[in-house]
């Protein structure tokens, strides 16, 4: 469990010098992985209490930039419906 001094220091390093700079990804990986990805953002963004104590260094503009790309990805991996069919049954 990270502690307060880990989220400052996760701030700083959000604040740096370029660090709003863009990335360009060209990956590749399974649907499988996309899926795992998919997941773990999920948690992440998600409004509980757990999970790592970095999430309150974004802010809203990160949160919904991540959920933008997740959704970019997904749709890339043609796996969009079928993710959102998985999250109503398993209530992720």
């Amino acid at each position: 469990m990270a502690t307060v001094k880990d989220v400052e220091m996760y701030e700083v390093i959000l604040s740096s010098p370029g660090i709003d700079g863009s990335v360009k990804l060209d990956n590749r990986i399974t649907c499988r992985t996309m899926l795992f990805l998919a997941v773990c953002v999920d948690a992440g963004l998600s409004d509980s209490e757990t999970g790592h104590p970095l999430r309150k260094a974004f802010g809203e503009e990160d949160k919904t930039a991540m959920r933008e790309f997740l959704a970019e990805a997904l749709g890339k991996a043609r796996l969009k419906e079928f993710y959102e069919k998985l999250k109503a049954v398993s209530k992720i």
